[in-house]
């Protein structure tokens, strides 16, 4: 492609006045960069909300009743980053209770 704009030193110098020109409209008052800095503003607005958001923790929903705390030997293995697991069976599940 660089050969068909420069073989013909005219359309070298369209090609080279037409970089310019968007150069200069890209940089003047009102014109991309500042389009571009608005959009760079807003996304790092998003970021900061976003990570602000994350690093809370999520609410407990109300409908959720907490059954007992965890065991000395559960709760050292969470402080040590072992994955927990619920032993316990939903109530509607139990097949302890007699329909």
């Amino acid at each position: 492609m660089y050969q068909l704009i420069f073989r013909n030193w005219k359309f070298a110098a369209l090609w080279a006045i037409g970089i310019s020109a968007s150069v200069a409209a890209f940089f003047e008052p009102g014109g991309g960069q500042e389009q571009l800095a608005a959009s760079a503003e807003k996304i790092e607005t998003a970021r900061a909300i976003e990570s602000s958001v994350v690093s809370l923790p999520a609410p407990a929903p109300d409908d959720v009743a907490v059954d007992e705390p965890l065991s000395e030997e559960d709760a050292a293995a969470a402080e040590a980053g072992a994955p927990v697991t619920d032993n316990t069976v939903p109530a509607e599940n139990d097949p302890t209770e007699e329909p």
